[in-house]
């Protein structure tokens, strides 16, 4: 490694250091624990959903009250997003993963005592808040330990660890409730998250790159010594980044320096995303069944689904890390996606033709945010890095609501399987477009930054 030459102004630059050689044992092991923590996220934030029917019979009500209990957490997601990344990019996105992890795994594990609707609305309430903080941290985190070559390989292996955690608590749901109840999710969930915590306490580093702004030297040399041992350091040794320091407020720097246009075009991309795909996430099970595939076939489909999500999200970070072409590979998948809605909407009488296009749809259109989330990791420098994707997914979170619900009315409506799966096809069309003018607008984002690129800050 060359971390340990100096720059032109006579301080070592953290990003030779991070960039400058293979990946070290040290930031191998920040990525492992920040997956490990989305796993667990993402089985917590499915966990209501998994647990829904066996409360409502064990209680004696309809599986539909549970509706709000959905949308006050995806509300807490929101919050949470706007909140929380604000505030990593001042105290520290370790502060932030901490408290987030901590509030999911005590809320949680409460839930399993719950003895109404009410309380779950306000235990999934405020576990969601903490949910919706952990999102842009992980990511920023990751982003920022990972080697230039690999990052968005490593971004989307994280998101991709959300999907992947929603399919595991699936599959452990099924064994929990009938051996132990609906209470074993629940405790399952929030313990495991709570086993993280200390886990994060004791191993997980601060962003490097915030500890520069803070002239936390000695943090800093001990963090960096793990990655390069030959690094050599003394009192007098300054650190420097390759990024311009931001001195507006983290939200407001989303705006500024020409990031205006950029900031809503990913705000819109996120909003269309995360509409289609809380839409298919809820109602491709009842919509295939109505199509008469049947309850089994339906399942397994919807389950296809989201391991296609998984697939597309692994391919367009190893597609990125390759070509370097990140942004137009996630407007291709989408244009798949909306391709292959149609022709599922044309072969859903046939289970064979369905399995095998819900899987290109989930692809194109739910390996499509994890692809978004790289992007948007790249596209804002550091000190704000949290704020742009925690924002990204906030505003994303109101389309996650809004799909669903829409889709709730038409059903109830009796509007045609096909029929509603045909108008997520506009949507999709829309991020497109927009996918295309972003790739025009910021071609940067096509790859990651690298080093150098930017006036140098000191410590």
């Amino acid at each position: 490694m060359d971390g340990n030459k100096p720059d032109n102004t006579g301080g070592v630059l953290v990003d030779r250091i991070i960039d400058g050689g293979r990946m070290a044992g040290m930031q191998l092991g920040v990525v492992v624990l920040c997956l490990l923590i989305a796993i667990i996220d993402g089985f917590d934030v499915g966990a209501m959903g998994f647990t829904a029917p066996a409360i409502s019979q064990e209680w004696g009500i309809d599986v539909g009250d549970f509706g709000p209990v959905f949308g006050v957490n995806l509300f807490g997601m929101m919050v949470g997003g706007m909140l929380l990344g604000p505030l990593a990019d001042r105290y520290g996105r370790r502060n932030m993963i901490i408290l987030s992890i901590g509030v999911v795994g005590v809320f949680t594990a409460a839930a399993a005592f719950a003895t109404s609707v009410q309380v779950l609305l306000v235990l999934r309430l405020i576990s969601g808040i903490g949910m919706g903080g952990l999102t842009p941290n992980l990511i920023a985190l990751s982003a920022e330990y990972a080697p230039a070559r690999v990052r968005s390989t490593v971004v989307t292996v994280v998101v991709c660890g959300m999907t992947f955690g929603m399919f595991v608590g699936g599959m452990v749901s099924s064994a929990l409730i009938p051996a132990f109840g609906w209470q074993a999710v629940f405790h399952s969930g929030g313990w495991l998250a709570l086993v993280l915590l200390v886990a994060a306490l004791l191993w997980l580093p601060e962003s490097t790159k915030l500890l520069v702004q803070q002239g936390s030297h000695d943090k800093l040399a001990r963090i960096l010594r793990k990655i390069d041992p030959s690094l050599q350091t003394d009192g007098s040794t300054r650190f420097t980044i390759t990024e311009q320091k931001v001195t507006r407020s983290p939200i407001t720097a989303l705006f500024t320096d020409g990031r205006a246009v950029t900031t809503l075009l990913l705000w819109l991309v996120f909003f269309l995303n995360l509409l289609i795909i809380y839409f298919l996430s809820n109602w491709l099970p009842a919509l295939f069944t109505q199509a008469g595939l049947g309850d089994t076939n339906a399942l397994v489909a919807s389950s296809l689904y989201q391991l296609g999500g998984v697939a597309g999200g692994l391919a367009l970070g190893i597609l990125s890390d390759r070509r370097g072409s990140l942004v137009q590979a996630v407007g291709g998948c989408y244009l798949l996606g909306a391709v292959f809605l149609g022709v599922t909407v044309l072969g859903i009488g046939s289970a064979a033709i369905v399995m095998v296009t819900v899987f290109i749809v989930g692809f194109g259109i739910s390996g499509s945010i994890t692809g978004m989330s790289a992007v948007a990791a790249q596209v804002y420098p550091t000190q704000v890095r949290s704020t742009g994707v925690g924002w990204a997914y906030s505003i994303g979170r109101i389309g996650s609501i809004i799909g669903p619900t829409v889709g709730g009315i038409f059903v109830s409506l009796g509007t045609a399987p096909t029929t509603l799966l045909a108008y997520m096809i506009a949507p999709t069309l829309c991020a497109v477009v927009s996918v295309l003018v972003l790739a025009a607008r910021k071609p940067a984002a096509a790859s990651a930054q690298q080093p150098g690129q930017e006036a140098e800050k000191a410590a």
